[in-house]
């Protein structure tokens, strides 16, 4: 067998990206897919610090289930239902089963790569996460 060896043009168009902890949830597999066997199904939400050296900027793409403030971490304390709309309790506390991540994503960027929650220039969210009821 040959292995091909490909010559990558030099670039300064690349960026650095950590995968973050942004919890989860338990599916069931009965509910997403039919004629399966019913079992739980483990599902992450990924969180991706990007940074590009040559500009120096630094993003986050999604937040998981990791939200905005602490109390929303653990999606299982019945403390933070109250915050999210009906729909989402009814989803989301019941066959979803979501959890937040062992630590906050400002932690996690702060451990892996050094960088304070400050010096983030943009949180960019590939689409809309749980509807919160913003008093």
């Amino acid at each position: 067998m040959t292995i091909e060896v490909l010559d990558f043009p030099k670039t300064e168009g690349y960026v650095d990206v950590a995968i973050l902890d942004g919890g989860g949830m338990i599916g069931n597999s009965k509910i997403m897919h039919a004629d399966e066997p019913e079992r739980d199904v483990p599902m992450s939400c990924w969180v991706f610090y990007i940074h590009h050296p040559k500009s120096g900027k630094k993003i986050v793409w999604d937040v998981g289930i990791s939200a905005v403030s602490p109390h929303f971490r653990n999606c299982t304390d019945s403390k933070s239902k109250e915050d999210y709309g009906e729909a989402s309790q009814i989803v989301f506390y019941g066959p979803a089963r979501a959890f937040g991540p062992k630590e906050d994503l400002a932690t996690q960027i702060a451990k892996r790569r050094g960088v304070k929650g400050s010096e983030i220039d943009a949180v960019l969210f590939s689409h809309a996460h749980w509807y919160l009821n913003l008093r």
